[in-house]
């Protein structure tokens, strides 16, 4: 009878090599069945959380801290305006089209800003996440598509559990032998 791999039969060296073989297909198959598995999982809820949410905080810090700029410079215009005749009289030409009688006024090009207001600078704003994972993330958000990667996932590491487990020892004939005559007595 010819000799059974990785059997306590064969030599030492081909049973290392058989565990090894067993060792590394179990490996081939899981590592990216766990892979898969953590990504459907986890990958929505950290771009979800971690990413998008934050980006788009950020980006809302951000305009707020322009809107106070844009409020201040507007309370400065108009805290001025009772005290300097000259500016209400440019803001009054500028805003109601309001030019007195003695005086030409010369045509803005272009849209003009009311006089002295400040235009702030943007506060930078965040990059946002790369699009590729926005998209992974809502292709993973999909209840069926999630639900099929775990399977399929789960389904790969069971396959790899039953088809790289160790042999079971087999017993020898002699082993058999001695448990039968024990029985019968």
């Amino acid at each position: 009878m010819a000799l059974q791999p990785g059997t306590s039969d064969s030599p030492p060296a081909r049973r290392v090599l058989h565990a090894s073989g067993r060792m590394v297909g179990f490996l081939m198959l899981t590592v990216p069945a766990v892979t898969v598995f953590g990504s459907a999982v986890l990958l929505p809820m950290i771009v979800n959380q971690a990413y998008h949410n934050q980006y788009l905080l950020d980006t809302k810090k951000a305009q707020v801290q322009d809107m106070e700029v844009l409020v201040a410079a507007n309370d400065k215009l108009i805290a001025q305006l009772p005290v300097d005749e000259v500016l209400t009289k440019r803001l009054a030409e500028n805003q109601l089209s309001v030019v007195p009688e003695a005086e030409e006024v010369m045509p803005a090009v272009g849209p003009a800003d009311p006089p002295d207001l400040l235009r702030p600078t943007p506060h930078p704003r965040p990059q946002p996440p790369p699009p590729w994972l926005l998209h992974i993330s809502r292709r993973l958000s999909n209840p069926p598509t999630r639900r099929g990667l775990v399977v399929l996932a789960l389904g790969t590491v069971i396959t790899a559990c039953c088809l790289f487990s160790p042999p079971l020892p087999r017993r020898r004939k002699k082993e058999e032998d001695t448990d039968v005559q024990t029985t019968t007595l």
